[in-house]
Order: C-alpha cells, then sequence, then structure tokens
C-alpha cells in the first residue's frame, strides 16, 4: 500500500484534531462537574456558573433560550445545558470568524421594542477587520464593535430580519441571519374562576385567572378584574350600595360588600389585561344573602311621668347588634296625650295616661 504524503498529513492532523477536541471535553466536563457539584451544595448562581467556564475558556450566549449557551475551550465549541449544568453536544472547531446574537424585548406589550446584542470574535489567529449589518435589507448606519467584539441594534420595533457579516485578517468571514417576530399582546385574558361566598349579609368576590396565548405563553398580564352586581329579586338593587354595585379590583383582592336585603345575586366578573385587552364573555357566580333577624329589642324606661310641656328619651337597644336591619317606629296610643318622634323622644301634652310602643 502506498500513502501520498498529503495523506498522512490529513490522517495527522485528523488524529491531533480529535485528541484536542477529547481533550478540551474532558476539561469542560470537569468544570461543569465542579459546577453541579456547588449548585446543590450550595448553589449557584448564572455569574458564578459563567465565571467558571470563562476561567478555563469563554462562554458564548445567543437565542431565545437563557438555559443554553455554547463554550469554547482550547479551540472547540461545545453547547451546555446551563440548567445541569451539562454538555449537551459539540459543535465544531473554533477556526474563522464566529457571530452571535441574542434578541430580548423591553416588557412593555403596548410600545414593544427588540434589541440584539452579541459578540464578533475571531479564533484564526488574525483579527477583525470589517463588520456590517442589515435590517430588512437596508443597511444599518454605524453598525460597529468594541475591542472585546461586543455590538448592540437597538430599537428594532417591528418583525423583520437581521443579517450580520464580519471577515478577518486572515480572509475568513462570516455572516448570521436573526430573525425577530415583535411580540405583541393581542389575546384577552382568561378567568379560571370566580368565587363568591357569602357571610350572612356579607358578600365577598375574588377571581383567579391568566393572561397566555394559545402557546400557553405568559403575555402582558391581568391589569384589573371588573364587576358587576344584578338581580331579579332585588330589580333596583336597593340593597346593595350604589358604591359597590360595580367595581374593579387587582388579582389575590378580595371585595366585601355589606348587603342589606335578602335576595339572590348574580355576579359577573370580567379581566383586563396591561394592553386592554378585555375578556367579552363574563364569568358569572349567584349566591344569596341571608338576613340576621332582631331577637330582642330592649328600651331603658318602661314607664316616664311627665308635665304637660316636657319631654323625655326613651333609649332603645336592637339584638344582636349586628342584625340586618336596625330600624324602628315608635307609636303612641293617645297622641292627643302623649307623642313620640321616630327619635324616641316623648313630648306630654296633658295630665293623663298614655301609652308608647316600639315597632320592629
Amino acid at each position: 500500500m502506498i500513502l501520498s504524503q498529503d495523506g498522512i498529513f490529513t490522517r495527522a492532523e485528523q488524529g491531533a484534531d480529535k485528541y484536542g477536541q477529547a481533550k478540551a471535553r474532558e476539561v469542560l466536563e470537569l468544570c461543569l462537574g465542579e459546577a453541579q457539584m456547588q449548585k446543590y451544595e450550595s448553589g449557584l448562581t448564572d455569574e458564578q456558573l459563567t465565571e467558571k467556564i470563562n476561567s478555563i475558556g469563554e462562554e458564548i450566549k445567543e437565542g431565545t433560550n437563557p438555559n443554553i449557551s455554547q463554550a469554547i475551550v482550547d479551540g472547540y465549541i461545545f453547547e451546555v445545558d446551563r440548567t445541569v449544568p451539562k454538555i449537551l453536544d459539540y459543535i465544531g472547531p473554533a477556526d474563522g470568524v464566529i457571530i452571535t446574537a441574542t434578541v430580548t424585548q423591553n416588557g412593555d406589550w403596548q410600545n414593544p421594542i427588540a434589541t440584539v446584542t452579541g459578540v464578533i470574535k475571531t479564533y484564526s489567529g488574525g483579527t477583525i477587520t470589517t463588520v456590517s449589518a442589515t435590517k430588512g435589507g437596508a443597511k444599518i448606519t454605524g453598525f460597529s464593535i468594541d475591542e472585546e467584539g461586543k455590538y448592540t441594534i437597538s430599537d428594532v420595533t417591528e418583525d423583520t430580519t437581521i443579517e450580520i457579516k464580519a471577515k478577518d485578517s486572515n480572509n475568513k468571514d462570516n455572516s448570521k441571519t436573526v430573525p425577530i417576530t415583535i411580540k405583541i399582546d393581542v389575546t384577552p385574558p382568561t378567568i379560571e374562576e370566580v368565587k363568591a361566598t357569602v357571610e350572612q349579609m356579607k358578600i365577598k368576590i375574588t377571581a383567579i385567572g391568566h393572561d397566555k396565548n394559545a402557546s400557553n405563553q405568559e403575555e402582558s398580564g391581568i391589569d384589573y378584574y371588573s364587576y358587576e352586581i344584578v338581580s331579579t329579586e332585588d330589580a333596583t338593587l336597593a340593597g346593595i350600595p350604589v358604591s359597590q354595585r360595580t367595581g374593579r379590583f387587582k388579582e389575590e383582592e378580595t371585595v366585601t360588600i355589606e348587603a342589606t336585603k335578602e335576595a339572590t345575586y348574580t355576579i359577573k366578573v370580567t379581566a383586563t389585561d396591561k394592553c386592554g385587552n378585555t375578556l367579552d364573555t363574563p364569568k358569572i357566580a349567584v349566591i344569596k344573602t341571608i338576613p340576621i333577624r332582631v331577637t330582642e329589642i330592649k328600651i331603658d324606661k318602661t314607664s316616664v311621668l311627665l308635665e304637660a310641656g316636657n319631654t323625655e328619651k326613651i333609649t332603645v337597644t336592637i339584638l344582636p347588634s349586628n342584625a340586618t336591619n336596625k330600624e324602628v317606629e315608635w307609636v303612641s296610643n293617645k297622641p292627643n296625650i302623649a307623642q313620640i318622634s321616630q327619635d324616641g323622644i316623648i313630648t306630654a301634652k296633658q295630665a293623663r295616661y298614655s301609652y308608647y310602643n316600639c315597632y320592629k
């Protein structure tokens, strides 16, 4: 068998590459193993993991998944699962220009703005000589990198595609396409449950819901719940304070209403998210108030002796003290002899006997 010199060199290079890759993997696995131990023994922050990886090589973060990053160790690129942490895959040798890109959004669902950040570096032994970027095919004026190769593209307000290109001094180049989809909240929130309870005449209302889209992703979040009370038994809502017949409340907040009439009430609840999307169909809860009955009426005087023209006040006590209706009506059986006001004040008219009664 005859081997050419080129073939011998190629096999030698392949062998060296495999050896170098294995050594780099071993170094990274040892580093991540130590990070695992720290995580389960005393805790591991995101910053601590980055510091550990950078102590043996260089970590590159990009994409939309913060749990996945790349580590370059001795010129070899590995994909890392930061949650464990562990190596997921071997990407390839770091030979040439590498461009990373991470897209973040400002969190304002009404006026969303995306920002692209990343790093452009070369691993060919040269330096980066030219960089450029386009947005939707149009050149981004002033695009550049700093001394560490970092760049930022700000104020992206619509769906578009960013393309980044770079070349180094050894004439090695690379490009990266970054599709951007601006997240806009157009989905109304969902009410999972309305809890309406009654403690005799006290109505309490709470609600549980979420603001997720069809892909089960959290959107802007519920801003507030709105409620409305209606009733066929109490059509004019005389038993509900005017200020509490409608209202708003926040998540985990309880609305308390002191009703004054025995009736069945329907409570309609809707939800509005932070972008103003409102649930069209309200969630319904039906409750019935139960009045607290009067069990006893006490008066402080059972008889009074008055001269004509004089007055005396009678004080009434209703039991229990939290009775729903504590209104009383005073009546004199002989108003020409003695009159009694609805405040319980007796006024003598003539010098004769008279009786007064208190009615509930």
